[in-house]
């Protein structure tokens, strides 16, 4: 893995075009638990939150452009639940 981000890296050094290596997902920030220590514990309406969402459709476009670019590590986080979606 470590030779291939090295070569990724030296077609950036030399002007060349390399699709990215690593991608992060934050599918949403919606939750439905009231952690006392989360932030989304204050919010009335976390259905407020998905209305900013990309939608499913666009999201899966847009993990499947990023496989075909290449992606080898993804990573899944934000600041909700991604069970969620």
């Amino acid at each position: 893995m470590n030779s291939e981000i090295a070569q990724r890296l030296a077609c950036w050094v030399r002007g060349e075009w390399s699709g990215p290596f690593r991608v992060t997902v934050l599918p949403t920030d919606s939750c439905n638990m009231k952690c006392r220590s989360c932030w989304s514990a204050t919010l009335t309406n976390n259905t407020a939150i998905r209305e900013y969402e990309v939608p499913e459709r666009r999201l899966m476009e847009l993990i499947q452009e990023a496989k075909d670019l290449g992606v080898k590590q993804w990573n899944w986080g934000g600041g909700g639940e991604p069970l969620m979606r």
